[in-house]
């Protein structure tokens, strides 16, 4: 029986997790039974000590983890990756090649999985009998993906014990549950986990925050204005009419959308700031933004810190879906949470750390505050949003 099928026997031992020590539980189970684990049961010494490791992925995932290794004198021969477009391009100097190198290399090389979504690159590798392991953008290596959760439990427990209610934690699980365990995904249905905590709307559920007049709106990342117009679409449906709205977007391709957008909705009050929203203002590498469109971009970027852009505005609302750059946009803006203590609606899910960093960072940082954890995208890793209500 191949190791895929015997994995799937836990299914019913995963559903049933409902607290950390059970999820903690099914996860070790599991591991046993792969074919890396008997191998060697430390992942990273089998990274440090092979003789050729191949990274199965070639976009930014594996840049992060190839920046990472680098400093534990770690370099993978090679990259490889199913999308054609990315063959034959350099990976912070490793090459990216098509899948098929891999299958034909007679070195047997250590296979290590760096992408976030990898349910598809398991199916690939299960189908040839090949051994794998799952890298972290940390550079850290495990058998799971998501394994960053299983090597920071501490944190996890103290966030799942902080937040404010049971559908959260419920919320929190079943997130968890999705990225340790992808290879449960239907091609309709997607991830068997996420699906089934999926709620709407995004960034403005009624039944956690409450809004009033004189509103100040501040969307990091407003891509094409989408926010912007569901946030005035909850301004009308409280019949609040007097408020305002100040939208950063790193994306220069995106402010032209922005303004069209807010042109179509007949939208007022609105600023609009072409920068992208950091721990300190500055200048930044346009590439080093990573961008929803999936795009590199070129040249130099404005970077604003909250604290100082907003200068003595009240902001009573904060919303930040900004590519993995939350935490530090969040260090940014501890002057203005602490005096504002505005609503805070801040993505936990571009990184596996950021579903229990994030959390921890407001903990932390501004007591006072109700966590609540949401996901508004059925069947994916992606939108998971943390909700902080000032008490």
């Amino acid at each position: 029986m191949s190791s895929y099928l015997e994995i799937t026997r836990f299914y019913r031992q995963i559903c049933k997790a409902h607290s950390p020590r059970q999820l903690w539980d099914a996860a070790e189970h599991v591991i046993r039974l792969l074919p890396a684990f008997r191998q060697s049961a430390d992942p990273e010494k089998s990274v440090a000590n092979a003789r050729s490791v191949v990274l199965y992925g070639g976009g930014r995932f594996a840049a992060a983890v190839i920046d990472a290794w680098r400093k534990k004198g770690i370099q993978p021969a090679y990259c490889v990756d199913s999308d054609p477009g990315k063959w034959g391009r350099l990976v912070n100097g490793v090459p990216t090649l098509a899948p098929a190198v891999l299958f034909e290399d007679d070195s047997k090389p250590l296979v290590v999985i760096a992408a976030m979504i990898t349910h598809g690159i398991e199916k690939t590798l299960d189908e040839r009998a090949i051994p794998y392991l799952y890298a972290e953008r940390d550079g850290s290596v495990g058998f799971l993906p998501g394994h960053w959760l299983l090597n920071h439990r501490a944190g996890f427990e103290k966030v799942y014990a902080a937040l404010a209610d049971d559908f959260s934690r419920s919320v929190l699980l079943a997130v968890s549950k999705a990225r340790l365990f992808q290879r449960f995904h239907f091609p309709m249905k997607g991830n068997c986990f996420s699906v089934n905590v999926a709620t709407f709307p995004q960034y403005f559920p009624e039944n956690l925050l409450t809004f009033a007049e004189n509103e100040l709106f501040v969307d990091c990342g407003a891509f094409d204005g989408d926010s912007l117009v569901e946030f005035a679409a909850q301004m009308w449906r409280s019949r609040i009419s007097d408020w305002k709205a100040v939208a950063f977007e790193a994306d220069r391709h995106n402010l032209g959308r922005i303004e069209a957008t807010l042109d179509a909705y007949g939208l007022r009050g609105v600023e609009v700031v072409n920068a992208a929203v950091g721990k300190e203002d500055g200048l930044g590498s346009a590439s080093a933004f990573h961008n929803c469109r999936g795009e590199d971009a070129a040249g130099e970027i404005r970077v604003a810190a909250l604290d100082s852009a907003l200068g003595q505005r009240h902001p009573t609302m904060i919303k930040m879906d900004i590519e993995g750059d939350e935490l530090d946009a969040l260090d940014g803006a501890r002057m203005t949470i602490a005096r504002c203590r505005p609503k805070l609606a801040i993505c936990v899910y571009h990184q596996t750390s950021h579903l229990i960093d994030i959390p921890l960072h407001l903990l932390d940082n501004h007591p006072g505050y109700k966590l609540f954890m949401r996901h508004h995208s059925p069947g994916s890793l992606w939108e998971t949003v943390c909700y902080a209500v000032p008490a």
